[in-house]
């Protein structure tokens, strides 16, 4: 088994929380290897100091082919990988899904995805994952569906538009020549559209597509459960993902600060102590609420004439 995962130097935050939760939860015995984009040496030396068993295959993006490709200029690509680094803003504008496709389905899922399956060898397993992810808990139940099964993938078959019928945040899959068919049909789907012209999640649909062609194929496909994953902080999810619908810089954050807790053996929210029994507790800071204070009505003096009201009563 090796974990496979791919990080620009712009989702750092994320490699250094994937890995130690990994670590956490699995050691770091078991080969991890990292395709990055554009980190320094600084990042990938920090990172290697987490997990010891990390292999890195850093590169350069290639901006003289994305500019060419998209028909954008590096300032604007520039600009769309931040926002889709650390907002998490993928398709506000054309610049910001030319970035994420860049990155996501030509750089990790065509790419680097066949890289993995070379650097495994026949008949290995591979755990493919999102780097903005969380490892909540052991992964033995998808380790062990992963092992039986040619490709597995997470289906969300009821969820419309298309792109929402697969989750390509966790991928399993056994090296061998049926696992290498599913990436030619997957692969197939990809290339089909010009680069320019990607539609939103479109790596998720051609994901979906492949399924649909290879279903009932001789081709073992396996269907990770969808509680596995969570995109919320469940505690019984195998995997946190980052889609919360927060800014992604605060949810690497709050990654970090969970990961870190859960190494060194603390509980995820530091708690208020309470006093022990029989010693005397602090006083309260809070503010003493002092009574209102009575507002007596102003007395009205009465005129010494009697009024048209008591006239009437006394002629009567």
């Amino acid at each position: 088994m090796i974990f496979h995962s791919f990080a620009t130097d712009g989702y750092f935050d994320f490699a250094v929380s994937m890995l130690t939760s990994m670590k956490t939860n699995h050691g770091d015995n078991t080969p991890f290897l990292l395709h990055t984009k554009d980190m320094s040496k600084q990042q990938m030396d920090q990172l290697k100091s987490i997990y010891a068993n990390l292999t890195i295959k850093n590169s350069a993006t290639d901006w003289e082919w994305l500019q060419e490709a998209s028909q954008f200029t590096k300032k604007q690509l520039l600009k769309g990988k931040f926002k889709v680094e650390k907002m998490g803003m993928k398709y506000d504008a054309p610049s910001f899904s030319h970035w994420k496709h860049y990155i996501s389905i030509y750089e990790r899922y065509k790419r680097s995805l066949l890289e993995a399956f070379d650097f495994a060898g026949e008949g290995k397993k591979i755990l493919h994952l999102d780097i903005d992810l969380l490892i909540n808990r052991p992964l033995d139940p998808l380790l062990n569906l992963i092992a039986l099964a040619d490709v597995s993938i997470l289906l969300r078959p009821g969820l419309m538009p298309e792109w929402r019928k697969t989750y390509g945040c966790v991928l399993g899959f056994t090296v061998n020549e049926s696992s290498r068919r599913f990436l030619k049909v997957y692969h197939a789907h990809i290339n089909a559209i010009e680069f320019k012209k990607i539609p939103k999640g479109y790596g998720q649909t051609a994901l979906w597509r492949a399924y649909c062609d290879l279903k009932k194929s001789d081709i073992k496909i396996a269907q990770i459960p969808q509680g596995w994953v969570d995109k919320g902080f469940k505690k019984n999810a195998l995997i946190l993902s980052a889609n919360i619908g927060r800014p992604k810089q605060e949810t690497a954050k709050r990654y970090n600060e969970l990961a870190k807790r859960r190494e060194a053996g603390l509980p995820d929210s530091a708690k208020p102590s309470t006093p022990a029994r029989g010693k005397k507790q602090r006083e309260s800071t809070r503010p003493v609420r002092l009574p209102k204070p009575v507002r007596r009505k102003k007395s009205v003096l009465r005129s010494s004439r009697p009024s048209p009201q008591a006239k009437k009563r006394g002629q009567r």
